[in-house]
C-alpha cells in the first residue's frame, strides 16, 4: 500500500500576495543570455540581474522586500561584462559569488542592513580566467569551496585562501549547468556535447555518464539532495522541451521523463529535499509547475500549476530558514519578470495556525559547514548540522564576519612562510592540558596552576582570533572615487548639429582632441578636413564650420600643449603640418601653416607632443620608424628603429626621457631616445591585431596597455620589467579596443572605445588590487571619443575632479566627473592635490636635444577661492550606536518586557478604545442605600 501513500505536501497551494507585496517598478528590459538563472536567494537576501551599460550589475534586496522600487536603487557593480551567474554562500546568507564574461570570479560581502549605496569593491577577486566564466556554485557541505566552469573546464576554488585547487578537463563542449550532491562529494553536469556526467571532483574523474538531451541548446541539471536521483531539463531534436529523471546508480536508463511544449526558453528546475517538492519554471513562460516526487512509480506526480500574467526571466527557491512557518509556508519561489520580482508562496492547508506544525517542517540544513575547505580537499566528508525551524528555538539570521582572504602573490608569501617556519609551534589545548596535569598524588595548587595556564592560553588564542579579523579587513582597499558620478552637463552647454563627423579615422588616432579654447573634429569627405569649434560659445553649429584643409586624407592630429592656437596634423602625403589658428567665427577665422615636416617614406600613423620641451614632437609611420622633430627648425633630429610591423601606439613618459611603443609584431618596446635609437627593453606581448594603446601611469613607474586578446583587456606593467604584466583586467567582448585616458592627479583611468555607449573607470594602484573598479558612465547614444580639459577647468566647489568633451555623430557634449561629498563648503584637499601647469614648458627644443634634463613643471593650488581645507574641518562626534531590535529587547528589564507585553495585548484587544460597561456606571453615596 506504500505506493498509494499520500504526501502531506502534494496539497500545498500557491498563494500570491497582493501587488503591494511584489517588487515592482523595475523595467528590467531584455537580459542577455547566460547559463545562469538570473536570480538567486539566501535566507536573508535576493539578488538578480539588472540592465546596465555593460550588463555587469546586480540588484541585491532583503528577502522580504516589497513595494515599488526606483530604477536607480543601489546596486552591486560587479563586473565589466555581463554577470553570467552568481550564488549565495550556504553558510553565510550575506556572501555572494559572481562570475562574468570578463573572466573574473568575485566574492562580495553584503552589509547586514543590505545595500544602502552602490557597491563596487569586492572582498576577493579570484585569479583571472582565460575565457568567460559560465556557472558558479558553492559546495553545500564544505565551507569556502566554490565550483566554477569556463567553457570545457570545471574548476574548484578555495576562497578561504583565494586560490584554484582543481582544474578538470572532462567535457567535449561548453558546460551549461552543474549541481552538487547535498553531501558535497559528487557533482552532476550537463554540457553542450549532449552528455550528462557524474563527477568526482577530488579524484578528477568522471564516475559515470550518459546521453542527455539531443538538442545542444541550453540545459539544466538538478541533484535531488542526498538521494541517488538527478533531473535534467533540455530539448529534443525536434525542439520539444523535456525533463529526464535518472537514477545515478543506473544512469544509462531513464527512470521517468516529462514532455512539454516547443518554447525556446530553458526550464529551470528547483528542488527542496526537505519536502520532495519540485518546481519547474521556464524562461519566457508564464507558468510555474509544482510536482511531488515519490519513491515509487510514477515518481514525478503533478500537483499544481500556477499561471502568471508575466513571463519569467528567471526563478529561484528561497532557503527554508526564511519561511513563515506559522503560516505553514513550506516553500517560496521568486519569479523574476519584466517589472520586478513576484513571490509565489506554497502553503499546506491547516485548520489552525496557532501552533508550530513539526510534521511539515523537519529539521533543515543550518548555516554551519560539515567540514572545512582544508578537510574537504584532503578527502574528508561530513554532514551539515541541522537546525529546527520552530520559532521558539530558531536563532535570528545575522551577518557573519568575512571568512575569505585576499589572494597575495607568491613572492609576498615567502617572508611570512619563513617567519612561520622559524616560529615555534604553539601547543594544542589537549597537549597543554596533558603536560600540565600532575599525578594524582600532587597537591591541588599544581592543578590550579595548570588550569590557570590552560585558561591563559585559551584567552591568548581568542585574542589572536579577534585580531585576525581586523587584519584581513584592513587589507581591503576602498577608493575615494569608487562612487564617482559621471554625467553629461546641461543641454545648454552642448554643441549640436555637428555634421560630417568622420568615422573612418585610423585606429592609431584618438579621433578627437580639445584644449581650453578649441575642439578639433575630423570631417568625412575628401581633403582631410579638420573642423575647429570654439568651446567658449555652446550653440547649434551653423552649416559652415571653420576648418583646415590638407588636400589629402587626415591620419592623426594633436594640439600643442604649450600653445592653444597651434594644431599639428598628419595626412596621407607623409607630412606633418603645423597650423596656427586665429579668429573665432567663420568670418574672422584664419589658419596659417607655420611649418611642414617631411622625412617619412610612408604614411604617418600618429603624432605626440613632448610633455615638457617646447617644439618637440614625435611621429610613427608605416615605414616602421619613429622620428622626433624640432618644429622650430623643421628638422628631423632622431630616428628610432627596431620595429618589424605596424606601430599601434606611442607614448612619452611624464618626464619626457622615455618612449614606450606597441607593435603589431606582438612586442612592447621601451626607448631612451637621446641615448640610443634601439630599444632598451623589448618583450613579447600579444595585444591583438586590430589595434592597441599604451600609456604611462603612476608618475611614469608603470604603463597600462589596452588591446584585444581576444576580448578587451587592460594590462599593467612595471616599467623596470616589461617582460610580463603584474595585473590584467578583462573588459568584455567588443569589436573595438578601448582608448585609455589617465588623470595623474586622481590616478583615475577612463576606458572607452569608438562606437561605445559606456565608459569604464579604474583607479590605478601600485599594489593589489592594482586596478580598482569605479562607477562608470553610460549613455543611450554611442560616441566616437572622449577628450579631457586641463584640471584648471574643473569647478572644485562642486567637487568636480575631471571634465571632458564627448564626441557623438551629431553633438559635442561636456561630461563632468564629480565625487559625492557632504561638506562641499570645504576645499576637498584629499582629492585635489596641487596640479601641474601642463601648459608651461620647462625646456626649449634645442636644450632637450642637447641632453639637458627637464625640470618639473610648477604646481598650482586649485583652491583659488580661499576655501577652508577639509583636513582642517572640526571633527564631528560619532553618531550614536544603532541597536537591533534583538539588542534593544535584551537590554530591557523583565518588568519592562512584561509591561510592553501587557500593553500590546491591551491594544490588540482594543480595551483602551472601548471601556467596559461597568467603567461607565456612576456609583451612589452610602446614605442612598436602602436599609
Amino acid at each position: 500500500m506504500s505506493r498509494f501513500k499520500a504526501s502531506k505536501f502534494k496539497n500545498a497551494k500557491e498563494k500570491i500576495p497582493h501587488i503591494e507585496g511584489w517588487i515592482t517598478g523595475l523595467n528590467l528590459g531584455s537580459i542577455q543570455f547566460s547559463h545562469g538563472n538570473h536570480i538567486k536567494a539566501s535566507a536573508a537576501l535576493m539578488a538578480f540581474n539588472i540592465p546596465s551599460g555593460n550588463g555587469g550589475s546586480l540588484a541585491v534586496l532583503p528577502i522580504n522586500a516589497k513595494g515599488r522600487k526606483d530604477v536607480s536603487l543601489p546596486s552591486l557593480q560587479a563586473h565589466s561584462g555581463l554577470v553570467t551567474d552568481f550564488d549565495f554562500n550556504p553558510f553565510d546568507d550575506f556572501q555572494l559569488a559572481t562570475c562574468s564574461q570578463d573572466g573574473l570570479i568575485r566574492i562580495w560581502d553584503i552589509p547586514g542592513e543590505g545595500l544602502t549605496e552602490t557597491l563596487s569593491t569586492s572582498s576577493l577577486t579570484l585569479p583571472q580566467q582565460d575565457s568567460q566564466v559560465e556557472v558558479v556554485s558553492f559546495n553545500p557541505c564544505a565551507g569556502n569551496v566554490l565550483a566554477a566552469t569556463t567553457q570545457k573546464l570545471l574548476k574548484i576554488f578555495d576562497i578561504q585562501e583565494g586560490v584554484e585547487k582543481i582544474a578538470m578537463n572532462g567535457h567535449n563542449d561548453t558546460i551549461q549547468s552543474i549541481s552538487w550532491r547535498q553531501d558535497g562529494t559528487l557533482l552532476a553536469s550537463s554540457a553542450k556535447d549532449k552528455t550528462i556526467r557524474i563527477i568526482d571532483p577530488r579524484q578528477q574523474t568522471v564516475a559515470n555518464e550518459t546521453s542527455g538531451h539531443e538538442n545542444p541548446k541550453d540545459s539544466r541539471i538538478c541533484w535531488f539532495g542526498n538521494q541517488d536521483y538527478i533531473l535534467s531539463t533540455g530539448a529534443s531534436k525536434s525542439r520539444t522541451r523535456e525533463a529526464f529523471y535518472f537514477d545515478v546508480r543506473n544512469l544509462k536508463q531513464k527512470v521517468s521523463s516529462l514532455n512539454f511544449d516547443s518554447s525556446s526558453g530553458v526550464i529551470i528546475p528547483l528542488f527542496d529535499p526537505d519536502t520532495n517538492m519540485l518546481f519547474l519554471a521556464g524562461k519566457g513562460d508564464t507558468s510555474v509547475r509544482f510536482y511531488d516526487i515519490c519513491e515509487t512509480s510514477p515518481h514525478i506526480r503533478d500537483a499544481s500549476i500556477y499561471l502568471s500574467k508575466f513571463q519569467s526571466k528567471g526563478a529561484a527557491l528561497v532557503r527554508k530558514r526564511a519561511m513563515d512557518v506559522m503560516s505553514c509556508e513550506v516553500n517560496r519561489v521568486l519569479q523574476l519578470t519584466q517589472e520586478g520580482v513576484l513571490p509565489i508562496t506554497y502553503e499546506v492547508p491547516r485548520k489552525s495556525h496557532r501552533d508550530f506544525q513539526p510534521e511539515l517542517f523537519p529539521d533543515t540544513l543550518g548555516d554551519e559547514p560539515g567540514v572545512t575547505s582544508e578537510e574537504w580537499f584532503s578527502g574528508q566528508n561530513g554532514e551539515v548540522p541541522r537546525v529546527s525551524l520552530n520559532p521558539s528555538s530558531s536563532k535570528p539570521i545575522v551577518k557573519k564576519s568575512s571568512s575569505t582572504a585576499s589572494p597575495v602573490k607568491e613572492t609576498d608569501n615567502k617572508p611570512q612562510m619563513e617567519k612561520a617556519a622559524a616560529k615555534p609551534e604553539k601547543p594544542s589545548k589537549a597537549s597543554l592540558a596533558q603536560k600540565s596535569t600532575p599525578p594524582s598524588s600532587a597537591s591541588s595548587n599544581h592543578a590550579a596552576a595548570a588550569n590557570s595556564q590552560l585558561k591563559e592560553t585559551e584567552s591568548v588564542q581568542k585574542e589572536e582570533q579577534k585580531v585576525k579579523k581586523p587584519a584581513f579587513l584592513s587589507k581591503r582597499f576602498t577608493s575615494k572615487f569608487r562612487h564617482i558620478n559621471v554625467v553629461p552637463m546641461h543641454r545648454s552647454s552642448h554643441f549640436t548639429s555637428v555634421k560630417r563627423v568622420s568615422i573612418s579615422t585610423l585606429s592609431e588616432s584618438d579621433g578627437f582632441h580639445i584644449n581650453k579654447k578649441w575642439a578639433a573634429v575630423p570631417m568625412s569627405g575628401a581633403g582631410g578636413n579638420v573642423a575647429i569649434i570654439d568651446l567658449e560659445n555652446p550653440c547649434k553649429l551653423p552649416e559652415v564650420v571653420p576648418f583646415v584643409d590638407h588636400g589629402s586624407d587626415m591620419t592623426d592630429f594633436a594640439w600643442d600643449p604649450f600653445d592653444d592656437s597651434r594644431l599639428a596634423v598628419t595626412s596621407m602625403n607623409c607630412k606633418i603640418t603645423i597650423w596656427k589658428i586665429r579668429g573665432k567665427t567663420a568670418e574672422d577665422f584664419s589658419a596659417e601653416v607655420q611649418a611642414e615636416l617631411s622625412g617619412h617614406n610612408d604614411k604617418i600613423y600618429s603624432i605626440k607632443f613632448h610633455p615638457l620641451a617646447k617644439d618637440v614632437i614625435m611621429s610613427s609611420s608605416q615605414d616602421m620608424t619613429i622620428k622626433i622633430w624640432n618644429i622650430s627648425t623643421g628638422e628631423e633630429m632622431i630616428s628610432l628603429d627596431g620595429h618589424t610591423d605596424q606601430i599601434f601606439s606611442i607614448a612619452w613618459s611624464p618626464d619626457g626621457n622615455q618612449i614606450a611603443t606597441l607593435c603589431k609584431d606582438g612586442k612592447i618596446r621601451l626607448y631612451e631616445p637621446r641615448s640610443s635609437t634601439s630599444p632598451v627593453q623589448e618583450h613579447n606581448f600579444v595585444s591583438g591585431t586590430k589595434g592597441a594603446r599604451i600609456v604611462f601611469v603612476l608618475d611614469g613607474s608603470h604603463v597600462v596597455v589596452s588591446g584585444q586578446n581576444p576580448a578587451r583587456c587592460l594590462s599593467l606593467f612595471k616599467v623596470s620589467n616589461l617582460a610580463s604584466p603584474i595585473h590584467q583586467e578583462n573588459l568584455g567582448t567588443s569589436p573595438t579596443f578601448v582608448i585609455p585616458y589617465y588623470d595623474e592627479d586622481t590616478r583615475v583611468l577612463v576606458c572607452t572605445g569608438k562606437g561605445d555607449t559606456s565608459a569604464q573607470l579604474f583607479e590605478v594602484l601600485p599594489e593589489s588590487p592594482y586596478l580598482a573598479s569605479l562607477a562608470g558612465f553610460s549613455s543611450k547614444t554611442p560616441h566616437q571619443a572622449f577628450s579631457f580639459f586641463p584640471k584648471t577647468s574643473c569647478v572644485v566647489k562642486d567637487v568636480e575632479v575631471m571634465r571632458a568633451m564627448r564626441l557623438t555623430m551629431t553633438t559635442v557634449e561636456p561630461i563632468t566627473f564629480t565625487v559625492p561629498r557632504v561638506k562641499k563648503e570645504y576645499f576637498q584637499d584629499d582629492i585635489f592635490p596641487d596640479t601641474r601647469a601642463s601648459w608651461e614648458p620647462t625646456l626649449e627644443s634645442g636644450q632637450w636635444f642637447n641632453g639637458e634634463e627637464a625640470k618639473e613643471q610648477r604646481r598650482i593650488n586649485l583652491n583659488t577661492d580661499g576655501m577652508k581645507l577639509l583636513s582642517e574641518a572640526p571633527k564631528m562626534n560619532a553618531p550614536p550606536k544603532k541597536y537591533t531590535s534583538e539588542e534593544i529587547f535584551a537590554m530591557k528589564t523583565d518588568q519592562e518586557k512584561k509591561d510592553e507585553l501587557m500593553s500590546a495585548m491591551t491594544d490588540k484587544l482594543g480595551l483602551n478604545e472601548q471601556p467596559l460597561p461597568q467603567d461607565e456606571m456612576e456609583g451612589v453615596d452610602d446614605d442612598e442605600w436602602d436599609d
